[in-house]
């Protein structure tokens, strides 16, 4: 099996993923969370979004042309990334290279969130990610403006501890 760069029509990433899917082939998708404040009605609205606008990822068995052809047919296909002048060689992504994204995407590492002061709310679960309680999981039972007030269960009990939201992260 190999990883190649699928480049599809304008604003046609998930249609073109969910045609590859059904066809039979090995899609990824990689996509980030983006928050953002509505113009009017001033509520928080969350959206996933492509990290590689026009772009996704196929797995195929080989590299025989009938299966290029076979994606190249699906709604939302318009070619793939890496053909040579010719346009008989197709470019294939090294699995390692796939998975290190599919890894940065589970992190979030491409999410645009607002801040955790403004998302933080009583009973979220959290992680201290600095000082000496690193590691530690956490329940919020009240915000501040810069400290929470966590619930950690440490040396068999639980243990209220009043910590700066910036040492904190959502817990998963």
């Amino acid at each position: 099996m190999k990883w190649y760069v699928v480049k599809t029509n304008p604003r046609c990433e998930d249609r073109a993923a969910l045609s590859i899917a059904r066809a039979g082939f090995g899609v990824y998708l990689p996509t980030f969370k983006k928050e953002f404040r509505h113009a009017k009605a001033k509520r928080w609205i969350s959206r996933r979004y492509p990290v590689f606008v026009g772009y996704l990822f196929a797995e195929l068995d080989d590299g025989s042309e009938a299966h290029f052809g076979n994606v190249r047919r699906c709604d939302g296909v318009k070619d793939f990334l890496g053909k040579s002048a010719a346009g008989n060689w197709i470019a294939d992504i090294p699995q390692s290279d796939v998975e290190a994204i599919r890894a940065s995407v589970t992190s979030g590492a491409f999410d645009q969130l607002r801040p955790l002061a403004e998302r933080l709310k009583k009973g979220d679960r959290v992680m201290i990610d600095m000082g000496a309680m690193i590691g530690q999981h956490a329940e919020v039972t009240e915000v501040g403006k810069a400290r929470a007030s966590v619930l950690v269960e440490m040396f068999g009990s639980r243990h209220v501890a009043s910590v700066p939201i910036d040492c904190l992260k959502t817990a998963a």
